[in-house]
């Protein structure tokens, strides 16, 4: 699907909507990739999916999604032989834990969502290594019971401890040395254990300067009393951290032998989060699953635009039976850019798999491309005007569109004189009428709409208005052929009658045939 059409339509906007709905990395990571697609039976499978999340989310179901992290950057260290840390090692039990759980949730539901259903048995319960790793794992450092020799070095750490801080605490209470300590605590640096002594009076206690103040009035002094203990509990430390090392090592072994059950835990979790995603939001916009065909058909009911807000005026729209081409007249913010638009991003949104916000019943057709001229697309840095800008891109979508193609133009044929334009714009649409394409397209040129009556496999459609507030109504009435009540409007808002009167007379006069002579 080109991305010109995915922007104009703003489907970018629900894809940031949706990734709100998401739990995870890992989630936000499918709805960045998701596109509208063009084979009938994915798009089918993507709907169910969404239609089977709503399933249980109307039933109150709370999925077990959540804390589920991204962690295929971990699973990937793995693959690379890499020793995973205390804190990544808790993410791959995590994840273990996560998915046995939504195992266990998905179990009884094979009636209600087959085929959510069928996605957990794609998971792979790792119990071992899950116990393994929360056993040997505590506080993000490896805990003492996870062998038996870090156990006993552990012990003789706090042996030593406590023995360099019985000797040191004598030395500091000691009335030989009151006088040349400058403080009466005991501090750590490098390792080593020491207290703050005046250099005036370094030499007075045996021991070994390890550092001093920044002033040089203390020096920081390891005595020699417990220099020996000291040495003693680095060798421990030393062999402490080899021992850790050894057991993240196996832990990172057992988790590294199931590398391909840990990845397809990571993408069923990860459609899971983005199934449940879509089922959200469909919730959020009381979306339904359209009905899907390849008969170039649309039939939307009661359908809303989900960017706008809930209260606005629902549309009804059909095409692609006794016509293709339907051409929408109707007053300036009369909705037909909006109607537009809305048939545009509802199709988008279907075959990206997402429900729609319409009624049950109503019907989208499968498109291979989805063409859009709509806004300005003015361009002062190449110096194009409103109409060749136009004219740019519909030369280009003529080029391409086919009978599985879905255009649509808004204001087609203006920016020039409206002869010319409304003569350009039937041809573009007798064109697009002749190439199969599905085609969509609004006006004010009164030529365009007898164009669209003369026409077999043309249709008229028309933006209503109140007459007595000159408020938009914004209900399309398809058969009817609206007008643009220029004239009408501006005699409403005050323009000089006899202005009015001669603008009357002038368009009685007219030019009708001028489409008509074009295409002869």
């Amino acid at each position: 699907m080109n991305e010109r059409a995915i922007t104009t339509l703003e489907f970018d906007k629900i894809l940031e909507q949706l990734a709100d709905y998401t739990l995870s990395g890992l989630g936000r990571r499918l709805v960045k990739k998701l596109r509208p697609m063009t084979e009938a039976a994915a798009i089918s499978h993507s709907l169910q999916e969404t239609s089977e999340t709503r399933a249980i989310l109307d039933r109150g179901g709370y999925p077990p999604l959540s804390g589920l992290a991204d962690i295929s950057e971990t699973v990937e260290k793995l693959a690379r032989g890499a020793i995973l840390q205390p804190a990544e090692l808790l993410q791959i039990a995590d994840l273990l834990r996560g998915s046995e759980r939504m195992k266990r949730y998905m179990e009884d539901k094979a009636d209600l969502t087959p085929l959510l259903h069928a996605y957990s048995f794609s998971i792979t319960d790792l119990p071992e290594i899950e116990e393994v790793i929360i056993q040997s794992i505590e506080g993000g450092s490896v805990s003492s019971s996870a062998s038996t020799k870090l156990k006993s070095i552990r012990s003789k750490i706090r042996t030593v401890e406590s023995r360099i801080q019985d000797k040191l605490n004598t030395l500091l209470s000691s009335a030989v040395y009151q006088n040349y300590l400058q403080e009466l605590y005991v501090t750590v640096k490098d390792g080593r254990y020491t207290i703050p002594v005046k250099a005036a009076y370094k030499h007075k206690i045996d021991g070994m300067v390890i550092g001093a103040s920044g002033s040089g009035s203390t020096v920081f002094l390891e005595p020699t009393a417990v220099r020996k203990l000291v040495n003693e509990l680095q060798v421990l430390r030393s062999e402490e951290e080899a021992e850790c090392y050894q057991v993240l090592a196996m832990l990172s072994g057992m988790a590294g032998e199931k590398l391909t059950a840990l990845r397809l835990n990571i993408e069923t979790m990860a459609a899971y989060d983005f199934a449940f995603a879509k089922g959200k939001f469909s919730r959020q916009i009381d979306g339904c699953e359209p009905k899907l065909n390849n008969r170039r058909r649309i039939s939307l009911i009661s359908a809303r635009h989900p960017l706008l807000p809930k209260g606005c005026v629902p549309l009804n729209f059909a095409i692609g039976q006794s016509y293709h081409t339907l051409l929408i007249t109707g007053p300036n913010t009369g909705g037909k850019t909006i109607a537009l638009k809305t048939v545009g991003l509802l199709t988008l949104m279907a075959q990206a798999g997402l429900h729609i916000p319409a009624e049950p019943g109503s019907e989208v057709a499968v498109f291979s491309e989805v063409w859009v001229d709509i806004g300005d697309g003015q361009s002062i840095e190449q110096s194009l005007s409103t109409f060749s800008s136009h004219m740019g891109n519909i030369a280009g979508i003529l080029d391409r569109a086919g009978r599985n193609s879905l255009v649509l133009l808004d204001e087609i044929g203006t920016g020039t004189d409206p002869a010319e334009g409304a003569a350009l714009g039937a041809a573009i649409l007798d064109d697009l009428h002749a190439q199969g394409a599905v085609t969509v397209a609004t006006t004010h040129y009164g030529d365009l709409k007898r164009f669209s009556e003369a026409h077999p496999g043309f249709e008229n459609g028309m933006m209503e208005f109140d007459p007595l507030t000159l408020a938009p109504l914004y209900h399309l009435v398809i058969g009817e052929a609206g007008s643009s009540n220029g004239i009408w409007i501006a005699e409403r808002l005050g323009l000089k009658p006899a202005t009015v009167e001669k603008a009357r007379q002038l368009v009685t006069k007219g030019t009708a045939d001028c489409v008509k002579n074009s295409l002869q």
